[in-house]
């Protein structure tokens, strides 16, 4: 990387993820449905482990992001869902807001870097943060 990628880069600066720690475990198990998720993106891209999964970030969190999953073997897309139900832009800004908050209050959650392909992502264990993702997909799907 040069210098003014370096200066410029807005990756932050978190210790690599211990490739023995639980955390590299369980990106391991979901390195092949992750892989193809963060092949070809430019933007950032921040991988939330929980107990029940993932959910990779892809943006600039807490406010202007879109994210990911694996359910039932297949990818989801929030930003499909969304346009899927023809969310109004009140109710898109509330949940916005409530998704902004719940990655503000995650701030204190483990993060580390790693590689999974060949880019690098932010690695974040936080059921918290995962909860607040499934909550607003669940009330969007149900």
């Amino acid at each position: 990387m040069g210098l003014l990628s370096k200066i410029f880069s807005h990756t932050p600066d978190y210790p690599a993820l211990d490739r023995d720690s639980p955390e590299a475990a369980q990106l391991n198990e979901h390195r092949s449905e992750i892989e193809p998720i963060v092949k070809d993106v430019k933007e950032q891209v921040e991988v939330v482990l929980s107990d029940s999964g993932f959910f990779v970030l892809i943006g600039n969190p807490p406010r202007n992001f879109g994210f990911e999953w694996m359910e039932g073997g297949e990818l989801k897309n929030f930003k499909t869902l969304v346009e899927g139900k023809k969310v109004n832009p009140i109710r898109m800004e509330r949940i916005v807001d409530r998704l902004s908050e719940a990655y503000k209050q995650s701030k204190t959650a483990p993060r580390f870097m790693a590689e999974v392909g060949e880019n690098s992502v932010v690695v974040t264990k936080s059921d918290t943060l995962a909860q607040a993702l499934k909550k607003e997909v669940n009330e969007l799907s149900g």
